[in-house]
């Protein structure tokens, strides 16, 4: 048979097919997979959004510096029906849409108490403080049309990383967003869909100043109660030298107020932040990147209260950036793993507490940008993968954990 053009454009484009679903050995331990395309993609948060037991991801899509039509969408995790992931869109990123602008960080939450999970969007870009706080209301099919509310419209913000919380006690869902002009916390005003609803904006410091687009939500106390961590990257009028800090907050008297702790006051760049307990001590330390800088720290708890928080070296070779914790290799001890985006890279860093030492183990060290990460056990086999927006790759992605565990 002889071999046309129209047909060796058939193969060409089939093989290419193949090569984009095909999954492929990267690290020792580790199997890669792509879950979809995705022009992009740059957040994502893990949850069962259809409520069938399976853990689904929902994702935005960005491109710094410039203002940029989004896709905000989740992808339905049918792994254990033996059946590809099936995209669905929440917002497109058709202009004719009216989409939304510039999506950064985003969470599943019931945002209105109707028992279906509905998401939460921090939008804004690196370049200009001009930024959104959406929320999208679930339909009872979650393949359905998704409705779109403006919480922070037109905000001199560019917010980031965002996350829930009751601030209030009132049983609803807040939202905490961090920003390059500040964190606020938004609270739940109890009926989000009525028309011309306000959600009440509260910084976190009496002028905003100071704090910063990265936030973790966790109980660092061990008082039974969400603290917030945060990061402040700094501005270019103080050379970019920020600080990492963590709030207790507190409900009395009607009104929400926070309670600053500084963990490092002088951090240039400081970026993503989580909580581990390192050293086996029962109290959470720190874990931080630093932006564009090969160096990751964590911050070890004072012994006691009120002491100061002592910095330690994880590593100086990595430019990491988002991270995630959790026991990746089954011993009983939280790792973390993070995306290095300018070294088109992943890896996940072990401590040897005998040692007082770290060691990195890659995963992924061909990745193009790689972007948001998580540690969740996507095919219920016990373990913990990792899932990645690969902002480079305009995929959504998954590393299958096979180290054996």
């Amino acid at each position: 048979m002889k071999l046309t053009k129209k047909h060796f454009f058939s193969i060409i484009a089939a093989l290419l097919l193949l090569t984009e679903h095909a999954s492929a050995i990267v690290a020792a331990g580790w199997e890669k997979h792509v879950i979809a395309s995705q022009k992009t993609p740059i957040y994502l948060y893990v949850k069962d959004i259809d409520k069938d037991g399976d853990l689904d991801i929902v994702s935005t899509t960005n491109r710094h510096p410039n203002p940029f039509n989004s896709e905000v969408a989740w992808f339905q995790n049918n792994l254990n029906h033996n059946r590809p992931w099936k995209k669905f869109i929440i917002s497109s990123s058709d202009p004719k849409t009216s989409p939304a602008k510039s999506t950064n960080g985003i969470i599943a939450a019931d945002i209105d108490g109707d028992g279906h999970e509905d998401v939460a969007v921090a939008s804004g870009t690196a370049k200009v403080a001009a930024g959104n706080i959406y929320w999208f209301k679930a339909p009872e099919n979650p393949a359905g049309r998704w409705q779109r509310f403006d919480i922070d419209a037109n905000a001199k913000n560019s917010y980031f990383k965002i996350y829930t919380i009751d601030a209030n006690k009132d049983g609803k869902k807040d939202l905490i967003a961090g920003g390059t002009r500040g964190a606020f916390l938004f609270i739940n005003p109890g009926n989000p869909v009525q028309p011309g609803v306000t959600w009440e904006k509260i910084p976190l410091t009496d002028d905003a100043g100071e704090t910063g687009s990265s936030i973790y939500v966790d109980d660092l106390n061990g008082d039974g109660k969400a603290d917030l961590i945060n990061s402040y990257e700094g501005t270019r009028e103080n050379g970019f030298t920020g600080n990492v800090s963590w709030f207790d907050i507190s409900f009395k008297g009607g009104k929400v107020t926070f309670n600053r702790t500084m963990i490092a006051p002088e951090l240039k760049w400081a970026f993503d932040n989580n909580c581990m307990d390192v050293n086996g001590d029962k109290k959470k330390d720190l874990l931080v990147t630093v932006f564009k800088d090969p160096h990751i720290y964590w911050y070890e708890a004072p012994s006691k209260k009120g002491g100061s928080w002592t910095k330690h070296l994880v590593t100086d070779s990595l430019k990491g950036t988002d991270m995630s914790t959790g026991d990746i290799d089954g011993d009983g001890k939280k790792d973390f793993v993070v995306s290095g985006l300018f070294q088109k890279k992943i890896s996940w860093f072990k401590y040897n507490k005998t040692m007082q030492a770290w060691t990195e183990n890659p995963v992924d060290d061909n990745i193009a940008f790689p972007g948001d990460i998580s540690l969740d056990d996507l095919d219920k086999d016990g373990d913990l993968d990792v899932v990645l927006a690969g902002m480079g790759a305009n995929q959504m992605i998954w590393y299958e954990n096979k180290t054996g565990n």
